[in-house]
Order: C-alpha cells, then sequence, then structure tokens
C-alpha cells in the first residue's frame, strides 16, 4: 500500500499551479495530433492516414503506426467532452496506481486492437484499418471503472453501470457496421483494461501471488492421502470394568500350601518361596481396594 506515497503517484511538477504528469503530456500530444489531422484534411491531403494501422501491410512503418494509430482523427462536436474525459479517467488511474501501472495499461491498449485486427486479417485473408482513439477510449472507461467503480457520474449513477452501457452501445455499433473488426477491437480492448486493473489491484496487497506461480500451482500434480479408519474401542467396551488379574489362589499354589501343612516351610523351595510370597502380596494387594 505504500504506492500510494510514492513518487509514482505524484505529479512531475507544476507549471502556473496546473500539476503535469503524464497524462497530462500524453492528452497535449494527442490534441495537437488532432490540430494536425484538421489541418491535413482541409488541405485535402490524406498523408495523415499512413500513421493508421494497416493489416496486411507490413513493414517497420506499419509497426509504429501500432503506436501511432490512436492520434489520427478527426474534430467534432464531442472532441473536447472526450478530450476532457480521457483526462480525467487517467490522471485518476495515474494518481492511484501511478504512472508505470499507466504506462503499461496504455502499452497493452494500443497492442491489443492490432493484435485482434491483424487474427482477422490473416486469419480470414482479408485487409483491416485501424485509426482513431475510438478503442484506446474505451479500454480507459473499462480501466477507470474498475478502479472506481462506485464512483458517481452525473451525481447519481454508478460509474461501473455507466461503463458497461458505454460497451453495450458501442457493441451496437459494430455489429451495425456487419464487420467483425470494430466489435474485437472494441472487446479485446475492455477485456485488457479490465483485467490488468484487476491485476494491478491484486498487487497492492501482501498475500498477492504471482500469474505464473497459481498457473504452476493450479496444473501441480495434487499428493493423494489415504484415509486410515481409526480404531476406536466400541461404547460397551469403552466404559467396561478392567477385568480382575487371574486369581492368585491357583491349583499350584493350594499344592504348596498343602506341603506346608505336612512337611513346614522349610520343606519349600527357593521357586515354591517366591511363588507363595506372590500370592500373597496378590491377596494383600485386593483387600486394600
Amino acid at each position: 500500500m505504500a504506492r500510494y506515497l510514492s513518487r509514482e503517484t505524484e505529479p512531475f511538477g507544476k507549471w502556473n499551479g496546473i500539476p503535469i504528469y503524464l497524462t497530462t503530456i500524453i492528452t497535449a500530444v494527442m490534441i495537437l495530433a488532432l490540430i494536425a489531422c484538421a489541418m491535413f484534411q482541409a488541405a485535402g491531403s490524406r498523408l495523415h492516414l499512413e500513421a493508421g494501422f494497416l493489416v496486411p501491410r507490413t513493414g517497420f512503418g506499419n509497426a509504429l503506426a501500432i503506436f501511432t494509430y490512436p492520434l489520427v482523427d478527426g474534430l467534432n462536436f464531442f472532441t473536447l467532452f472526450g478530450i476532457y474525459c480521457f483526462y480525467t479517467w487517467c490522471v485518476g488511474i495515474e494518481s492511484h496506481l501511478g504512472r508505470g501501472v499507466l504506462t503499461r495499461l496504455m502499452l497493452l491498449l494500443l497492442a491489443a486492437p492490432a493484435a485482434g485486427a491483424a487474427v482477422l486479417a490473416y486469419g480470414f485473408q482479408s485487409g483491416a484499418l485501424l485509426i482513431g482513439n475510438y478503442y484506446f477510449s474505451a479500454g480507459v472507461i473499462v480501466a477507470f471503472a474498475t478502479l472506481y467503480p462506485n464512483a458517481m457520474v452525473f451525481g447519481q449513477i454508478p460509474f461501473k453501470y455507466f461503463a458497461i452501457a458505454c460497451v453495450f452501445l458501442g457493441s451496437v455499433m459494430a455489429v451495425a457496421e456487419r464487420s467483425a473488426l470494430p466489435l474485437v477491437a472494441l472487446w479485446s480492448s475492455c477485456l485488457v483494461g479490465f483485467l490488468y486493473i484487476r491485476h494491478a489491484l491484486e498487487q497492492e496487497y501482501d498475500d498477492y501471488t504471482p500469474v505464473f506461480s497459481r498457473l504452476r500451482e493450479f496444473f501441480r500434480r495434487k499428493p493423494r492421502f489415504r484415509v486410515v479408519p481409526k480404531d476406536e474401542p466400541r461404547e460397551a467396551e469403552r466404559w467396561k470394568e478392567p477385568t480382575e488379574p487371574e486369581s492368585a489362589v491357583s491349583p499350584e499354589v493350594d499344592a504348596i500350601l498343602d506341603k506346608v501343612a505336612r512337611h513346614g516351610l522349610q520343606s519349600l523351595s527357593a521357586a515354591e518361596h517366591a511363588k507363595l510370597q506372590k500370592a500373597r502380596e496378590e491377596l494383600q494387594r485386593r483387600d486394600r481396594r
């Protein structure tokens, strides 16, 4: 839990009283890219589309496009609202989990739709072009909802329900396009946002176990235990009085006493003396009970 007090969750500094987070820098780059795209469109150029991710196009430029395709977007009525929401949600993630977690989350959100587009393109022999920050923003919405599920939107709607509604409407729009790419890209981004934030939250606890350790433990062969029944005494035997030892006055002792009566103690051997003494002690023990 020390992450809350670490440098990872704090801004780099301040500029005119405004905290400068990693999110601030990324948002500024997105704004500059939007302005550049608007200028290219106004000039009638399609050069900005070269920054989109196109499969099955290959080469270093297309590999670099994995990081640039969310910057290719147009200006519209909701652009400012989208930028504000993106900044607010990403700052919430960065100030809670740190900019390292935010950086890895963004890289995963960039790679997931691109991977889905590549699988569709090479699996079904069709082309696919990724441009815009629509899928990227959807993953951020789900990530923020995973981190703050009960934060209120418009003062009365929990954010988790807002995120579910957004994903549902986005899925309906993707189905309406009658193309698998929008649906695959949307859901891959949302799943990555949800799973990675859950993973980051689990790491905050002391009993966290890495994923690979859990998988190794899951597939490890379990020892077989054999249950051995316990030999418990029966109820009737449990309360049974201990049996009395064999009577000390045995036929052998009777014969020794008869010999003493006829010939006296001096006629007894050492072994007969010992047996007679043992019988005497046994009789004394019984009398003391």
